[in-house]
């Protein structure tokens, strides 16, 4: 997402927390660092 329209328009149906990644919904919620790190990590490979 390059600006506030295309943030907007997100996949996220909750509109109030959501982390994306390359197109792709990684959580629609507040996560720990933690979780987020782990979550990173298998993406990346």
């Amino acid at each position: 997402m390059e600006d506030a329209e295309s943030v907007q328009d997100s996949p996220c149906a909750f509109g109030t927390f959501c982390i994306v990644y390359n197109g792709e919904v990684i959580s629609h919620h507040p996560i720990s660092n933690g979780r987020f790190e782990n979550i990173m990590e298998k993406i990346r490979g």
